[in-house]
């Protein structure tokens, strides 16, 4: 824009005052300021205003808003005040505050003191200002999480910051729960009274990995969170009908006694497709069956967790489909072994339609025999290996 053009909203006189160079100081939100002779238009951020001057000299200064004429005759521009440690407070504001001035951070928590003061709110000369067990420089550039690449944080003014009865400290260091959530695994306990009352684990939805939450478990199946197998009857709690009626039975209910369907717990992925479905391989995801039997062996606890994943996986992804493969161990009538593996394999067909997926999710059922082994069977052991069914994603999420 040119000086005293139609656009100038200046009167004539103000613009010329204002000749020279534009020095523009820590000042906030953009606002135009006026005309300059000679120099372009500009805008204003940061507390402060812009200063015109010539040579040293100043002529005028504004707000942004209107321009002011100054007293003819040379002024000083504001200098910065001495600070010897470059920590953003002034050594007379340190002796304000009793800090060190030769020390950018004087309680050593990995805070400089003006931040501290200028931007935290937190005390420059205590470490904890909150008293909450953590430094806080760790409450505001976070704490990192035990094998992950993540970092918690939490405030340096508060000691509890989600207000769940625990202290960010406890929950961080020892509980391995997130100070800012209510109920980390969201397993529908508190993570206080998980802590203080169940002493079930905060930062793991299902402490015995049987397929039921700590919540559900404590409150509507009143079975117990730590064992995975309430009533004993070898068919773990997220699997059976009754957990806490004795039955050995497929669904685990007395014969008559219709089966209650409790909302399982999914496993702690992000997505189903992209975390479970990658994992179910030939070997990967495995379901071990009894000797000469297609019962399930749930004496592995990973059968009754895989039987899960599978579960999951189907009801979580609408155009999944999957191939169910049978083995069994090589001792006996070959082609004993052979209609057993096509039984392990029904079974945990049957296993999943009764759980009401789809029939179309499951693509076909297939029977090695012992064709396909998974170890070696020198062992009593490794011929427990090969009495499985292991499941193959055809159709994964998309």
């Amino acid at each position: 824009m040119n000086c005293d053009s139609p656009s100038d909203p200046y009167p004539h006189g103000y613009s010329r005052l204002f000749f020279g160079t534009l020095l523009l100081l820590a000042m906030p939100a953009a606002v135009a300021l006026p005309c300059v002779d000679g120099g372009a238009a500009t805008s204003k951020g940061g507390n402060g205003v812009a200063i015109f001057h010539n040579a040293g000299v100043v002529r005028g200064i504004s707000d942004g808003i209107r321009p002011f004429l100054l007293p003819p005759g040379p002024a000083s521009l504001p200098e910065r005040c001495p600070d010897a440690d470059d920590d953003g407070l002034c050594d007379d504001e340190e002796a304000t505050y009793g800090t060190d001035p030769a020390n950018p951070d004087s309680d050593g928590d990995g805070l400089r003191d003006g931040e501290e003061v200028k931007v935290y709110g937190t005390d420059p000369r205590n470490p904890d200002s909150d008293g909450d067990a953590l430094v806080d420089g760790d409450e505001v550039r976070g704490v990192r999480i035990s094998g992950t690449s993540l970092y918690q944080r939490s405030s340096p003014l508060a000691r509890d910051t989600d207000g769940d009865g625990l202290m960010d400290g406890e929950e961080i260091r020892t509980q391995n729960s997130d100070p800012l959530a209510l109920d980390t695994d969201n397993d529908g306990l508190p993570d206080n009274e998980e802590i203080r009352t169940a002493f079930t684990q905060a930062d793991g939805a299902d402490s015995d990995n049987d397929g039921l939450g700590d919540g559900m478990e404590l409150d509507q199946a009143k079975t117990d969170p730590y064992n995975p197998d309430t009533d004993g009857d070898g068919i773990p709690d997220g699997l059976d009908g009754c957990p806490t009626r004795y039955a050995q039975t497929d669904n685990g209910c007395p014969p008559g006694v219709p089966p209650i369907r409790y909302q399982r717990m999914r496993p702690p992925t992000h997505s189903p497709a992209e975390d479970i479905g990658r994992a179910m391989t030939l070997d990967s995801l495995t379901i071990y069956f009894q000797g000469n039997s297609d019962g399930f062996d749930f004496s592995r606890p990973e059968t009754a967790v895989n039987l899960q994943k599978l579960l999951s996986f189907l009801e979580g992804c609408p155009q999944s489909g999957v191939l169910i493969e049978g083995h069994a161990s090589s001792e006996g009538n070959p082609q004993r072994n052979q209609r057993l593996s096509l039984m392990r394999a029904e079974r945990t067909r049957k296993w999943l339609l009764d759980n009401d997926v789809a029939a179309e999710k499951v693509l076909g059922v297939i029977g090695y025999g012992s064709a396909v082994p998974k170890a070696s069977e020198t062992t009593d052991s490794e011929r427990r290996n090969n009495r499985r069914a292991t499941v193959v994603v055809k159709r994964n999420c998309r």
